[in-house]
């Protein structure tokens, strides 16, 4: 008899989890990613030295993460000091998240290195 309840109520137990994983819950949630569709995923397009735009094919990898250059000669800048100019590119990440331009000209010196001929126009 003891062992006809115990089957009894696996077997309703069961039953009763098949159902509720069936039907599931009524509320949907989204994913985060789906959520923060509105703004689109920042890009970094600006020089964290110079404040120019960036040369694609001017980058250094630093501890997994891409950072790009207008110039060869500010990636011995930004090793020089990684913090200060990583910091600059997430000044440029909020500003993004925000929907704000970030502003170049209050936070660079543009004239500090040579460009070796060629010239950064704003």
């Amino acid at each position: 008899m003891r062992n006809s309840i115990i089957a009894a109520t696996v077997v309703v137990l069961t039953i009763t989890l098949a159902l509720f994983m069936t039907v599931g819950c009524s509320e949907q949630v989204e994913p985060a990613a789906q959520v923060e569709q509105d703004t689109p995923e920042f890009v970094q397009t600006i020089c964290p030295v110079m404040g120019v735009p960036i040369d694609e094919n001017i980058y250094v990898e630093h501890e997994g993460q891409r950072v790009y250059f207008c110039c060869a000669p500010c990636i011995q800048r930004f090793e020089d000091n990684p913090d200060e100019y990583l910091a600059k590119i997430e000044e440029m990440r909020e500003a993004h998240e925000k929907g704000q331009q970030h502003d170049h000209d209050a936070d660079h010196d543009h004239h500090d290195h040579d460009h070796h001929g060629h010239d950064h126009a704003h």
